[in-house]
């Protein structure tokens, strides 16, 4: 009788055991989700970056990502992304353009942009275009877009960024102090307008050099003609390989795909442009850093967010331009 009535109570005491234990739980999580005394939940500030290219191109990833690191490291706001690839070099015309509009209008009515970070010329003059009527005043900061660029888009009230600036002088330099017995120097550009343009540019740098060396200009060229000419090259040439979308014959490339095919056929050290040619045969040079890119145009976004002017913030290339250089291009060439 006495051994029953023990047992009876210890599976009483068991269960209240088990009850304070499951309300102890119960307690702590519901500590654990609530935030603590006095603490806010962060305001959402919403940012759209708008690419001019197609998904999946090497500079654009790069400077993306960059840009969402940047973003990323508020302390301020909780950072919400929308991302959209323009794939323009592809598909853009005026009835394209149209689209995208109207998609884009479709999309964003009702949701608040904080922010608008275009990358390359189509994206900002279509951002300072179009904006207002799918993100009205909203502030725009651009990436990756040349100083003649801005000639009909300057006016835009809330637009900063930084400047695609090509180091046309640093890159020779760099060619000339490796290979000091240089005499001809080939430059490849290309045929797209974008090649033309640098063509155009480049030729007004390198005018104080030309009664020094000589330099050929393959820019009209169809790849075809270009590679056999490279790999026939005379001693004492360097090749300073820019951009290749489009050559003479008018085919289209990849640019870094391009910088493989010229720096394979070339009997001659080759020099580039941008950072996503590393690997792709160029022994180095003064780079523009896609990277670096991202990053300034992230960080730019940050200010305006935390509610500096765009106006109040200067339109530079300053930081984005690096020296880099493949150290088995160094070796093979003996620098």
């Amino acid at each position: 009788m006495m051994s029953s009535y023990r047992g009876k109570i210890r599976k009483v005491c068991e269960t209240l055991c088990v009850c304070k234990l499951c309300v102890i739980i119960l307690g702590s999580l519901v500590l654990i989700a609530l935030p603590a005394s006095g603490q806010q939940t962060k305001e959402t500030k919403r940012v759209l970056i708008l690419i001019t290219g197609q998904l999946g191109v090497p500079g654009y990833e790069i400077a993306r990502e960059a840009m969402e690191s940047s973003l990323g490291k508020s302390t301020n706001f909780q950072i919400e992304l929308f991302v959209e690839y323009m794939d323009f070099y592809r598909l853009g015309d005026a009835s394209y353009n149209k689209t995208l509009l109207d998609w884009y209008k479709a999309k964003y009515a009702g949701i608040n942009i904080d922010l608008v970070i275009a990358y390359g010329y189509h994206a900002l003059a279509f951002a300072a275009a179009h904006g207002d009527e799918i993100f009205p005043h909203t502030p725009i900061v651009f990436s990756a877009v040349l100083q003649n660029q801005l000639s009909g888009i300057k006016n835009h009230i809330e637009l900063t960024g930084s400047l695609f600036k090509i180091d046309y002088l640093g890159l020779l330099n760099t060619a000339l102090n490796n290979h000091p017995g240089t005499r001809h120097v080939v430059v490849v550009s290309g045929s797209s307008k974008a090649g033309r343009l640098m063509e155009g540019q480049i030729r007004e740098v390198y005018e104080p050099y030309k009664d020094k060396y000589d330099f050929i200009y393959l820019g009209d060229l169809a790849m075809r003609d270009l590679l056999p000419r490279l790999a026939k090259l005379p001693e004492h040439t360097v090749v300073i390989y820019y951009y290749l979308a489009l050559d003479g014959n008018g085919q289209e490339f990849k640019p870094w795909q391009a910088a493989s095919m010229v720096s394979e056929a070339a009997n001659a050290p080759t020099y580039g442009m941008a950072d996503t040619y590393m690997g792709h045969g160029i022994v180095g040079g003064a780079l523009v850093s896609w990277a670096a890119h991202g990053k300034e145009a992230g960080q730019i976004g940050l200010r305006i967010l935390n509610g500096a002017n765009p106006a109040d913030i200067p339109i530079s290339s300053e930081g984005t331009t690096l020296k880099m250089f493949d150290w088995r291009q160094l070796k093979r060439w003996q620098v």
